[in-house]
């Protein structure tokens, strides 16, 4: 029998373990929550920061933008170089630090797998003269499925910044965040702290944004001189993905729905757009309006929940094979307005929401907590944890459970998948047949 030595299989599988693949698929959330318009950087290799001070339990070193922590059962949770948090079920963390805070984007990082165990990620960050030590891991110690952030070593203050982008409601008492009856997160005392509500959400943060083409063609340069800004940029989504958001509305009262979008030049039937508000929806084909000139479509709902659905998707029988979706403004209003001004713009100060799809600030779309925190030692760690799903009814549990127990149980359930002889696909036939245990 052939038998892997654990170290070795971590040296050669480097190149495979960062999971780049994936990376793609939440980029797009890390730039919306950074308040960055642009499109998704993929997830390939880059260079480590000079700062290169591991620690001496380091053995393998993640050079990616972002590498997956998690449980087998559930979909994972993403952790860029900087060791935040692109995306949990429920939230999303950025980090500041030094005197005076500036974000962990512009300092000198370093980052290994604990112990050589995956996926337990410690990130070292330097700036200037502040340092700071923290390790993300997922456990279901105690049946109690969550993701445990640990800030075990800073010598400058520092703020931590908990987002919540899937609620425009959330509740702080006693260090727990809850929202709709669920638990999002758990956070020791701080120095200070504030809370800021989301306007309205963004439910589909794989999508990304994009401009039109510069030239003649864009909006605006033929035909009506006056255009709504929005369409100077659109959200889109490929391959079976669409654009769905989220409003906090009255139940029982109606509203005036606009949807525009900057159609591209398409042959009919290619692409084919199903536009829809609370389920009543509309089809746009592409081919058959004029490209570059915005359109607009109006919805008249009185919802009978608290809640509008605003959702762009790709229409089923559309032969376009990236199966694509896209949205530039939305426009919500109480009472009948005139179409041709919401067009030019002019109606936006009187929209109960106005949205430049794609453009999203990120105060409008995420609820937060900020955290600001003291310095601290080596060994005085504090702990933040993100259940994946817990009634506040159980808000106490998380505080009953070590940390420290929390994290042996997810060395544990690693070192058992190793000795059963787990098989790891990396996308690399070539590092797969090398490392693979029979």
């Amino acid at each position: 029998m052939d038998k892997t030595n654990r170290r070795r299989f971590f040296f050669k599988s480097a190149a495979g373990l960062g999971l780049t693949l994936m990376a793609k698929r939440v980029n797009g959330f890390s730039a919306i929550l950074d308040g960055v318009s642009g499109g998704a950087n993929g997830g390939h290799a880059a260079t480590a920061g000079k700062f290169a001070a591991p620690g001496k339990s380091a053995l393998l070193y993640n050079t990616n933008l972002q590498t997956a922590i998690g449980l087998g059962d559930e979909s994972a949770t993403f952790v860029d170089k900087f060791g935040q948090i692109l995306r949990s079920r429920h939230a999303a963390t950025r980090l500041e630090l030094g005197s005076p805070l500036a974000p962990a984007a512009k300092a000198e990082w370093s980052q290994s797998l604990l112990e050589g165990h995956l996926p337990i990620v410690e990130t070292r960050l330097q700036l200037a003269a502040a340092s700071l030590r923290w390790a993300a891991f997922s456990s279901d110690h105690e049946n109690l499925k969550s993701d445990y952030i640990e800030v075990g070593e800073a010598n400058k203050p520092y703020r931590v910044t908990l987002l919540f982008p899937y609620t425009t409601s959330i509740k702080v008492d006693d260090g727990v965040v809850t929202s709709g009856g669920k638990v999002l997160a758990v956070f020791p005392p701080a120095n200070k702290s504030a809370i800021t509500l989301a306007k309205y959400n963004l439910l589909t943060p794989e999508t990304y944004s994009e401009a039109p083409p510069a030239g003649g063609d864009r909006p605006g340069s033929k035909g009506p001189t006056h255009i709504d800004a929005s369409f100077d940029n659109y959200r889109t989504a490929f391959l079976n993905r669409w654009i769905e958001y989220s409003f906090p509305v009255e139940s029982e009262k109606t509203y005036y729905v606009y949807l525009g979008v900057l159609p591209t030049k398409q042959n009919p039937g290619e692409v084919i757009l199903n536009l829809s508000v609370n389920g009543q929806s509309q089809r746009l084909d592409f081919g058959l309006v004029a490209p570059w000139k915005p359109v607009l479509r109006e919805f008249r709902i009185t919802p009978t929940e608290k809640e509008l659905r605003v959702k762009s998707d790709y229409d089923p029988s559309a032969t376009d094979p990236y199966r694509r979706s896209q949205l530039s403004g939305i426009w919500i209003f109480d009472h009948p307005v005139n179409s041709r001004e919401v067009l030019k713009g002019s109606l936006n100060q009187k929209a109960v929401f106005y949205v430049q799809c794609g453009k999203e600030p990120t105060q409008d779309i995420a609820s937060s907590v900020v955290l600001d925190y003291e310095p601290q030692k080596e060994g005085e760690s504090r702990w933040i944890r993100l259940p994946y799903n817990l009634s506040a009814g159980e808000a106490a549990r998380p505080a009953g459970i070590s940390p420290d127990s929390a994290r042996a149980a997810a060395k544990e359930r690693w070192d058992s998948l190793l000795e059963k002889g787990a098989e790891f696909k990396t996308g690399v036939p070539n590092l797969e047949t090398s490392t693979r245990r029979r």
